[in-house]
């Protein structure tokens, strides 16, 4: 099973939880993929983020604590479960972390390396012939 899940904005995942419906079809890995872009299940064949060995958790009592480094700034997070079955089952699927509400966006910005008083000073200058001294 291949799961995609966009975020609207970037965030610092911490751990996720995976519960199953039932015993046999239980996910007993899971491989993790952050902010790749144009994906499908030729994904599974590359070495993945982190991945973790699951157990057939059906009361959402295991967390897997991700690094923390490298789940930081997650736009995209990708799951690849693997049972021992064809066949998986999975009830429930819970990310834990917290919001950035860093947006990347173009800052509009002025800078001026005179004042604009200091300018029309010199053009005043320039037209009445001001003598110094």
């Amino acid at each position: 099973m291949l799961l995609i899940i966009p975020f609207v904005a970037q965030v610092k995942v911490r751990s996720i939880c995976v519960i199953a419906k039932n015993f046999e079809a239980a996910p007993n890995s899971i491989k993790l993929y952050v902010n790749n872009e144009n994906v499908d299940f030729s994904i599974t064949e590359t070495n993945p983020v982190q991945q973790f060995i699951l157990s057939a958790n059906l009361e959402g009592n295991e967390h897997n604590a991700v690094n923390a480094q490298k789940f930081a700034r997650v736009q995209k997070l990708i799951c690849y479960l693997k049972g021992p079955v064809e066949e998986i089952s999975v009830s429930y699927m819970q990310i834990k972390g917290e919001s950035t509400n860093i947006k990347r966006q173009a800052v509009q910005a002025v800078y001026e390396l005179n004042a604009a008083a200091k300018r029309n000073d010199l053009k005043d200058m320039a037209k009445n012939k001001f003598e110094m001294g």
